[in-house]
C-alpha cells in the first residue's frame, strides 16, 4: 500500500493504492472496521466524528486495474 496526500483551500485529501487480487474488497474491508459506512447517495463510504463540531470524512473507492485499487479520503 503506498500513498500521497495534500491540503487545499477546498479541504484536505489523501490517496491510497493497493494492489493485489481482492485489493477492492480489502481496502472496503479496511475502511469498514474503521467505522466507514456507505453514503448511499455517491458510491463512498463515509464517517462523522465528533459531538458538537462535527467532522466527515468519506472515501471513494476506483478501480484501476483488475487488481489495483485506489482509494481517494477527503474531509471536510
Amino acid at each position: 500500500m503506498a500513498g500521497y496526500g495534500g491540503c487545499g483551500s477546498g479541504g484536505c485529501s489523501r490517496y491510497l493504492f493497493a494492489t493485489g487480487d481482492r485489493a477492492h474488497e480489502v481496502m472496503r474491508e479496511h475502511l469498514a472496521s474503521r467505522g466507514f459506512t456507505p453514503d448511499g447517495q455517491h458510491q463512498q463510504l463515509c464517517r462523522r466524528t465528533g459531538v458538537v463540531a462535527t467532522h466527515t470524512a468519506c472515501a471513494s473507492l476506483h478501480n484501476l486495474t483488475a487488481d489495483e485499487v485506489c482509494s481517494e479520503l477527503t474531509g471536510y
